[in-house]
């Protein structure tokens, strides 16, 4: 039999750190290691660092490092001994005969043992589901929602049948301590003795990543309260971290890059048993920041699914906050009056909600638009709704995104955006952008922001992205800023480039006629790069389709000059299918 370190040793050599981690991160080669956004911390920029050449990982933010053994320890919040069995398991190496401590000995038996509770208990429920005259029942009220028998056996879904006991006496006849199943949260004590905590509910175990049973949720089939019920926090369920489905969903969240987040069970295993497998729930609770930094580990977009009505609007307007704290792309999916996900799907069919999905509004744009709406359009509401806004954006670090942002607020509110950045700099003073340039060059770029406004997302561009901005050739830039200075700079770029055949920014000057126009390309050339690789797409379109609505608008007054009556109408009713997409 191997020693203990030899066995130690052996995992380590058969472990593939990076394969392991990007299990459960959402990892990126960059040079000879890899990175991505830290899972033990908030971020926004990746300071997470893998190393496959020597098998350990790395956070620059948090400082949490080590080995192969150290991240399933953190990740998964479990002992040395166990994280130890575990990847023993999992990469097929013999256990060696070795005491463990006095204490870790002791942790791993009670968490082996509340498991296999839970798995007794899962496997209960699912008898009581199968066989009988009440799992009958409950078959019968599932099956009328909609979920076939593969659904319910791939989830494992059970009956708690409805007396006080039913658990209990079963657990009994296994030998199981109902003192155990208490810390479970399956068993509630009483004065002499205990009782079942479900009871007369459809039971949908909750599941870890691993697959293994950590707790579980019931829901009464009649109009009993509360509709949903599920397992108190223990030592293996934590609400706040657990998403139902995810263990199964993973995969797909991987293929498509995106997860859709539901509210409940029900609408989770709907929307599953028509093919759409990339979606999860939460637990009875609202959206978490542990929630929000599992999930950006597998996706790159969250999909977030709202009702209607105020209940839903103001889940909306709570969750924009987690999204942009974690750096995550989120958007959000409002369901007709009345619909849930469960309800829709089953009406309407999969291609109708996928509709939803591909049409689905980015979160913020989602919320600008709720708000806005919900004002009369007077100075003192614009100020209160600005203020709001800006507190929600006081997080957002890419300036790239907090140019996209403000430039969408000006234009929804007829706000200058100088006033915008002034209100962001008052909100996040030093704030803005350190992640990039550190307070200093952050509070510059602001003032820059504060003298130029929008042009200077458009000459940061210009001179920092030349081929990204030549495709922006045919805009009439006169439309789009009334600053004469930045007129001269751009068509001194497209006069260079014609004359050239490219352009060198630093060179521009001798295009230039005005002072003013060179002292600017001077101040522009000196601020660095307020775009990401990932942001330059977003941004030309972003520019294209401001232009296009300028140009409209041009279009509208001059058809209001002219008294065209039928062009005027004509394109108002362009602008107005545009307002909707």
């Amino acid at each position: 039999m191997a020693s203990f370190q030899e066995t130690k040793e052996e995992i380590q050599r058969r472990a593939d750190l990076v394969g392991l981690v990007g299990k459960f991160v959402k990892l990126k080669k960059s040079g000879r290691n890899y990175t991505g956004l830290c899972p033990f911390h908030s971020e926004k920029s990746p300071s997470f660092n893998v190393s496959p050449e020597r098998q350990f990982f790395h956070c620059f933010g948090c400082k949490k490092g080590g080995n192969v053994f150290d991240f399933w320890m953190e990740y998964h919040g479990v002992s040395f001994q166990e994280a130890f069995r575990e990847l023993a398991r999992i990469y097929g190496v013999d256990l060696p005969e070795r005491p463990f401590s006095e204490a870790d000995r002791k942790k791993r038996d009670l968490r082996a043992k509340l498991l296999s509770v839970e798995e007794a208990a899962s496997a209960y429920f699912s008898s009581n589901l199968r066989n009988g005259l009440e799992g009958s029942v409950a078959r019968a009220y599932l099956e009328g929602r909609g979920l076939d028998p593969a659904t319910m056996a791939e989830f494992r879904l059970g009956y708690a049948v409805n007396r006080w006991d039913g658990l209990l006496s079963h657990l009994q006849d296994k030998g199981i301590d109902p003192g155990l199943a208490e810390q479970t949260g399956l068993l509630i004590s009483k004065a002499n003795g205990y009782y079942d905590r479900f009871r007369g509910r459809v039971i949908f175990p909750i599941f870890d990543l691993t697959g293994q049973v950590v707790g579980f949720g019931g829901r009464c089939m009649d109009d009993s309260l509360p509709k949903y019920l599920n397992s108190p926090e223990t030592l293996l369920f934590h609400k706040g971290e657990l998403l139902y489905g995810l263990h199964e969903a993973v995969s797909a969240v991987r293929e498509t890059g995106r997860v859709i987040i539901v509210e409940g069970y029900m609408d989770c295993l709907a929307l599953r048993s028509h093919g759409i497998r990339e979606v999860v729930a939460v637990l009875g609770t609202a959206l978490t920041p542990g929630h929000v930094r599992r999930l950006k580990g597998f996706a790159a977009e969250a999909y977030v699914v709202f009702d209607s009505d105020e209940a839903g609007r103001a889940a909306a307007v709570k969750s924009l906050p987690l999204f942009l704290n974690e750096g995550m792309s989120a958007r959000a999916i409002a369901l007709p009056e009345g619909e849930d996900p469960d309800s829709f799907v089953k009406a309407l069919g999969r291609t109708k909600f996928l509709e939803l999905v591909s049409e689905a509004p980015a979160l913020f744009d989602f919320i600008l638009d709720l708000k806005s709406k919900m004002i009369s359009g007077l100075p003192e509401e614009k100020a209160l709704l600005l203020n709001e806004i800006a507190f929600m954006l006081k997080s957002v670090s890419d300036e790239t995104i907090s140019a996209l942002y403000v430039r969408r607020i000006a234009q929804r509110l007829d706000i200058p955006e100088t006033l915008i950045w002034r209100r962001l700099r008052e909100q996040t003073p030093g704030a803005l952008g350190e992640d990039k340039f550190g307070p200093g060059d952050s509070l510059e770029w602001m003032r820059s922001a504060d003298d130029y406004g929008s042009d200077l997302q458009i000459l940061n561009l210009m001179v920092h992205h030349p081929g990204s901005f030549l495709q922006l050739k045919g805009c009439n830039w006169g439309l789009m800023t009334s600053a004469s200075v930045t007129v001269e700079l751009i068509e001194a770029f497209f006069r260079s480039y014609e004359t050239d055949g490219s352009v060198i920014p630093e060179g521009l000057g001798e295009y230039l006629i005005t002072d003013e126009a060179r002292r600017r390309l001077r101040e522009i050339l000196l601020h660095p790069s307020i775009y990401t690789e990932e942001g330059l797409e977003q941004a030309v379109s972003e520019f294209r389709e401001r232009h296009r609505q300028t140009e409209l608008k041009e279009l509208i007054r001059q058809a209001k000059e002219k008294g065209d009556i039928s062009e005027l109408n004509a394109l108002l009713k362009l602008k107005g299918r545009s307002n909707k997409k």
